[in-house]
């Protein structure tokens, strides 16, 4: 089960934002409001990405050790990439 709040559906079509930054629906082209998404916390991606990178280096494991340690690597790597850039981004 997931604990971030759900997030806001599009006014016209129904269906959940997909595109956060975009003041439009990614679906159906139907401009937001401009308080549309106000009281809604921007949803963290971070952990979406730690799972992925999980899941194909324990699928190429079965193949390539070398390989999925790799993947590991890069993920880990990304994925600190992108935390330092939130962090960067909450300071100003």
């Amino acid at each position: 089960m997931s604990t971030q709040p759900p997030l806001p559906s599009c006014p016209e079509c129904g269906r959940r934002i997909a595109a956060w930054k975009k003041d439009h629906c990614v679906y159906c082209g139907t401009a937001f409001p401009p308080d549309f998404k106000q009281g809604f916390a921007e949803p963290e991606a971070v952990p979406v990405f730690g799972v992925l990178f999980y899941l194909v280096s324990s699928m190429l494991r079965r193949f390539s050790p070398l390989a999925a340690s790799a993947v590991l690597a890069a993920g880990a790597a990304f994925l600190g990439y992108l935390l330092w850039n939130l962090q960067k981004i909450r300071r100003r």
